[in-house]
C-alpha cells in the first residue's frame, strides 16, 4: 500500500509540474494591411483565449470566458486601451468589425476606412503583456510601399512604422 501511494504521489508530481510548464510562452500576432481593393486598413489579432479570459477576469474583477455573450464587451474595450495606432499625434480610429472566440485562440477584427498608408504610423501594443512579463506581440504590416514586423514586448510598448529605405 506504501509503494502504491508513492507511486500515485509521484504520478501526480510529474503530472502538475508538467501541467505548470505546459504553456510557457506568450505570443500574440497582429497583422496590419491596406487593402487596395476595399481601400482601408485592415487590423486582424489573434491571442490565447485562456490568457485573455484570465487577463479580463483580473482586470474586471469577475469571472469571464470566452463563451460568455458578455465577454466580447470586456474584450472590445480592453483591446481599445491596449492596442492602437496613432498618426502624427492622433489616435486612428478603429471600427470593431468583430471577434471570433474559439476554444484555443480569439481572433479580432478592426478596420478603418481613412487610412491609406502606414509610413508614420506609430502602433500601440500592450495586449497582455500587462499580466504576463514574457508576453510578445509580433505585428505584421503591409501597405502598398512597404511590409515588414514589430516586435513588442512587456519593456517595449510602441513602434513607428517608418518609412521604406532605398538602396541606390
Amino acid at each position: 500500500m506504501a509503494r502504491f501511494i508513492f507511486v500515485l504521489s509521484s504520478l501526480i508530481i510529474v503530472m502538475i509540474s508538467h501541467l505548470v510548464h505546459a504553456h510557457s510562452y506568450f505570443e500574440g500576432v497582429a497583422d496590419i494591411v491596406i487593402n487596395p481593393h476595399k481601400n482601408r486598413l485592415e487590423i486582424m489579432q489573434r491571442y490565447t483565449t485562456h490568457d485573455l479570459e484570465i487577463s479580463l477576469s483580473r482586470k474586471y474583477n469577475k469571472r469571464l470566458s470566452a463563451d460568455q455573450d458578455i465577454f466580447t464587451e470586456y474584450l472590445k474595450q480592453y483591446i481599445s486601451e491596449s492596442f492602437y495606432l496613432v498618426n502624427q499625434g492622433v489616435r486612428i480610429e478603429l471600427e470593431w468589425v468583430g471577434s471570433e472566440n474559439g476554444i484555443s485562440e480569439t481572433t479580432i477584427y478592426q478596420m478603418n476606412r481613412n487610412i491609406s498608408a502606414l509610413t508614420g504610423v506609430t502602433v500601440h501594443n500592450q495586449v497582455l503583456s500587462d499580466l504576463f512579463p514574457k508576453q510578445l506581440n509580433r505585428v505584421n504590416y503591409q501597405d502598398s510601399e512597404k511590409s515588414g514586423t514589430l516586435i513588442f514586448t512587456a519593456s517595449k510598448q510602441e513602434a513607428l512604422i517608418a518609412a521604406s529605405i532605398s538602396n541606390p
